[in-house]
């Protein structure tokens, strides 16, 4: 008889601490957001995705009702960031911003932590921007051709890109695969020290999408953008195939995403609030004049998709990438 009771007192304790369990769970997705909500970056300060999360989080944070506070974890093209996100719980407190294809990049090289790019769910992005290709105000060469008839020349140029694992380091290999040259790539932690470094010379050219068009002409000079048309910010500008013949048409899409396994009632509050606030004016409006990235709004079932193009792309590099 003790021993059913002992049984049975053990049953009610271990179904009332379930119960407690469920109730603590439940008040605190009830009670999201209760404390500051971290944005991770994987570059540097200063670079374009820092500069779109420290312009949305504002607007975010009157949507949401919490504090956001941004956190730089640079390196490694994003390795560190994405080990640092990893490791926090999956409770809504943690963001990653996302930059397609780096992620898939990084996972192709079993440097994407101890998971994989299929642990995020995208909650959405406000950024498109075709990839382009600038100079120096002072460069020698006037267009896109000049460089590729130099390279062709054996002249070895160097190349600046955002890290060696993000978009701006895959449209390399693109074009040097696609036209048979071989650049000395040039990496830098983000995008504002790479376009620093284009400014002043210090490397012959450079590739990114987006956060240089606000500088052209005066700073630096843009020779062509890999757009299936020209676009309204660079008008004078011509795409890749203008120029070359070649079809070559890509952009990178900035955004954020959320730990799967996040309680689906906060991801849905992330994503409806993201949507507020990546909608509203102080976005639309301002985002090209505060970041030089070109504003376009997606929620998160078109950001999954882009993203599973860029991955595509990558995984039809994945030797250039593996350096094979």
């Amino acid at each position: 008889m003790g021993l059913t009771r002992l049984k049975l007192a053990a049953l009610a304790a271990a179904t009332a601490i379930g119960l407690f369990a469920h109730v603590d769970a439940s008040q605190a997705q009830s009670d999201y957001p209760n404390k500051p909500i971290t944005i991770i970056v994987p570059r540097s300060a200063g670079g374009g995705i820092d500069q779109l999360a420290r312009l949305l989080a504002p607007i975010w944070e009157k949507e949401l009702g919490a504090h956001f506070v941004i956190e730089n974890a640079e390196g490694a093209g994003g390795a560190i960031a994405i080990a640092e996100a990893e490791r926090l719980p999956a409770d809504g407190y943690t963001i990653l911003c996302f930059s397609p294809p780096a992620e898939y990049v990084l996972q192709l090289q079993g440097r994407f932590g101890s998971g994989s790019v299929s642990d995020w769910q995208m909650i959405g992005a406000t950024n498109s921007d075709p990839g382009a290709v600038a100079v120096p105000p002072d460069s020698p060469f006037k267009t896109f051709n000049d460089i590729l008839a130099a390279s062709k020349g054996g002249k070895r140029l160097s190349v600046a890109t955002i890290g060696r694992t993000t978009g701006s380091a895959l449209s390399a290999m693109v074009y040097q695969s696609t036209f048979g040259v071989k650049w000395g790539i040039v990496p830098f932690d983000g995008g504002g020290d790479m376009t620093t470094a284009l400014i002043g010379g210090h490397t012959d050219f450079g590739i990114r999408q987006g956060g240089m068009y606000d500088l052209h002409p005066a700073k630096l000079r843009i020779v062509a953008v890999a757009a299936d048309q020209r676009i309204a910010e660079l008008p004078d500008v011509p795409t890749i195939k203008e120029v070359t013949g070649k079809d070559i048409v890509y952009s990178a899409f900035r955004g954020f995403a959320i730990k799967k396994g996040t309680p689906p009632e906060i991801i849905k509050k992330l994503q409806d609030t993201f949507a507020k606030a990546a909608q509203s004016p102080e976005i639309a409006n301002k985002q090209f004049q505060v970041t030089g990235f070109r504003y376009q709004f997606l929620d998160a079932v078109q950001f999954q998709k882009e993203a599973d193009k860029q991955a595509k792309v990558a995984e039809q590099y994945k030797d250039e990438i593996l350096g094979k």
